[in-house]
């Protein structure tokens, strides 16, 4: 079934519409085609009274879709594809969350490391997971665990250690 495509004006931007596809309508270009800026599309914005200002497409569609976005909250994409600019892949909430979010689809640049910074693979046998998610490699901390104790033995017999 082939989606109808649906216009909304976009508040901040009078002229502008965002579409239910993910593109933006200029009053002077018509459809506009994005570049990309970073991960994300962008377009240049022209203002009332300012000269052209950059924008991303998704934060203009979830706008048009969602209305203004509050103070505190980011424009998330729920599949983990930062150019579906569709607003059923759009939502506004903290950046707690979108990190979440990045981690959960292994597009936040830590959780697409496979080894840990000393080496060591990052699998079923060797990672510990914290509270918070966070990984930890075993033999890391092994070895960190047994030079702490190294130290406080040394230092209990009485020979001065470098930290």
């Amino acid at each position: 079934m082939i989606q109808q495509e649906e216009w909304r004006p976009i508040p901040s931007c009078p002229g502008y519409k965002a579409s239910s596809l993910g593109r933006i309508w200029s009053p002077h270009l018509g459809v506009m085609t994005p570049r990309m800026s970073g991960t994300y599309w962008a377009l240049s914005i022209r203002g009332r009274t300012a000269g052209p200002r950059s924008a991303n497409v998704h934060s203009l569609v979830a706008e048009a879709f969602y209305g203004p976005r509050p103070d505190g909250l980011e424009v998330r994409h729920l599949n983990g594809v930062a150019t579906d600019n569709r607003p059923e892949n759009l939502k506004y909430d903290t950046h707690a969350e979108n990190m979440r979010d990045r981690v959960r689809h292994g597009t936040h640049h830590n959780a697409i490391k496979t080894n840990c910074p000393s080496g060591h693979p990052y699998d079923e046998a060797n990672t510990h997971r914290r509270r918070g998610g966070q990984r930890v490699c075993r033999a890391c901390n092994r070895a960190r665990v047994r030079a702490f104790k190294q130290r406080q033995a040394l230092r209990s017999a009485g020979i001065e250690v470098a930290a």
